[in-house]
């Protein structure tokens, strides 16, 4: 799309005017390059519809050009009423003084290079193609002058915004309670009889629930406690009186646009939980009809090595090598499931008062006798009378994988100490540590995530899925605790896990063990 504007990129950097160029040509606009502000203002034409200019130049600078384009044009018109034509400046520079600078020698606007990408081309349309930029839009204006309400009207509709006025706040109110939707934005005088402003942005906020909807509040007083007010009401902006048209449509193009981007945010995040649920079911479907045949493969295997005693030795080893990797499947599958139903399940997961000491030692024996296979030492202390609000399966998750994982990773003859104290601030800490092969630090970061870099086989070969950690993870954020570790490499590791104590004092009948 093409359209008759023509404007100047004015900047000494022609990676820079070739980066504008091309932003403003593909959004229709015709642009003419300059290198040199005081070339420019020398060759200052009329038939130009606006200015980009850049404020870093060497010689003659984006400010002193800006000035002297101001004063050629008033030479041109030769003191008969004219409009100016609109410079823009762009500046690395993003502090009030720079952008006081800019106004006072005339600019209309003013851009961050930082911002450039996505602020260039909207602020272009806003100044010279409004009806495109607001159409479509509709504001609700609450405003007892008549004369400042006409002139609001006046301003809004020249660029395509329809409106509805009130003289108070309460009419204006009445109506956003009863047609809601047609309005992107609120206009309101901050003084006014029946309902002020102050009150109309409560009312708005809180009784209709209109958390994004922009409200801008026009203002005669520069009062900072009312202002205060005005904004802890839920006010999003103020323009104080008397104000340029420029100013109050550039303050609504601003606030559209964040509503807008909001929008677009909201929608976007919408997308990826629905494809993340997606991605749950698909997973939990897989893990279930993988079950069937896996269990399918253990049972025939293990019939043919007890009914065939004559079978050779290197296919008994064989077929022990089939139902060890459909061991290591099967654990993969119910891994797999546990942290697809921790994700699914945890805004409602069943909780319980528990006694932690009491259900960590009821699952410690099992660990105890896979530490007495790597003759390692395995010692546990519990605090007694240690209670969590907790879902009790997924508590014994925890500690198991945290304590096979220990003994996978420590070699025979090492030590592996198990602990759950009392610890600052209303926490139980439950400490894993071992004197086993360590993490090496750059992966470290990475350890809690699933499939991690990290992920290896144990000193003796043991296998691992890669998601055991990752599920510790997520079973110490469901329950509003943290885990962290702290290793070196050929020393052994520490992991650590912090769970908020129980808050209700439950009966002892109530504590499940």
């Amino acid at each position: 799309m093409t359209n008759s504007f023509k404007i100047q990129v004015i900047d000494d950097s022609k990676v820079s005017r070739s980066f504008l160029h091309a932003e403003l040509s593909q959004a229709g606009y015709d642009v003419i390059e300059c290198e040199s502000g005081r070339v420019a203002a020398e060759n200052f034409s009329l038939d130009l519809d606006l200015i980009v200019l850049d404020v870093t130049m060497p010689h003659f600078d984006g400010f002193e050009t800006c000035r002297a384009i101001r004063i050629i044009e008033e030479t041109l018109h030769k003191g008969d009423e004219f409009t100016l034509v609109p410079i823009i400046l762009v500046s690395a520079k993003d502090n009030m003084e720079s952008r006081n600078k800019g106004f006072l020698a005339g600019a209309t606007d003013y851009i961050v290079k930082a911002d450039l990408r996505d602020h260039l081309v909207p602020t272009v349309n806003r100044i010279l193609q409004p009806q495109v930029v607001f159409s479509g839009m509709t504001a609700l204006i609450a405003e007892d002058s008549k004369t400042a309400r006409d002139l609001l009207i006046h301003h809004i509709s020249s660029v395509g915004i329809a409106s509805k006025a009130f003289p108070n706040g309460s009419e204006a109110f009445e109506e956003l309670q009863r047609n809601p939707e047609p309005y992107d934005i609120l206009l309101t005088d901050l003084v006014m009889p029946e309902m002020d402003g102050i009150e109309l942005c409560q009312n708005v906020r809180v009784k209709l629930g209109k958390k994004d909807m922009p409200i801008i509040v026009l203002t005669s007083e520069d009062c900072r406690t009312t202002l205060k007010q005005a904004f802890e009401a839920g006010a999003s902006d103020y323009l104080n009186k008397p104000y340029l048209k420029e100013e109050l449509l550039a303050r609504i193009s601003s606030h559209i646009n964040f509503l807008n981007q909001r929008k677009k945010l909201k929608k976007a995040v919408g997308e990826l939980e629905a494809i993340h649920e997606s991605k749950n079911q698909l997973l939990a479907a897989c893990s279930h009809d993988l079950k069937a045949p896996l269990a399918a493969i253990t049972g025939y295997t293990q019939l043919i090595m007890e009914d065939n005693d004559d079978l050779p030795p290197s296919l008994v080893k064989d077929l022990g090598s089939i139902l060890k990797c459909v061991d290591v499947q099967t654990h993969l599958i119910q891994d797999i499931a546990a942290l697809t139903k921790l994700e699914h399940t945890k805004n409602d997961m069943d909780t319980k008062v528990l006694q932690l000491d009491k259900l960590f030692n009821s699952v410690l024996e099992p660990m105890t006798k896979l530490a007495t296979i790597k003759n390692i030492k395995l010692t546990a202390t519990f605090h007694p009378n240690a209670r969590v609000n907790g879902n009790e399966s997924a508590l014994i998750r925890l500690f198991h994988n945290l304590s096979s994982n220990a003994i996978k990773f420590t070699p025979q003859d090492g030590n592996i100490s198990i602990s759950l104290v009392e610890a600052d601030g209303g926490f139980l800490q439950l400490s894993v540590e071992d004197s086993g092969i360590g993490i090496p630090e750059d992966k470290i970061e990475t350890i809690f995530q699933p499939f991690s870099e990290a992920s290896r086989p144990g000193t003796q070969g043991e296998t691992s899925t890669g998601l055991g950690l990752s599920i510790c993870k997520q079973i110490t954020d469901v329950h509003g605790g943290s885990i962290s570790v702290e290793s070196e490499i050929g020393k052994g590791s520490i992991f650590t896990v912090f769970l908020p104590k129980a808050k209700d004092v439950a009966k002892k009948d109530d504590l499940a063990a």
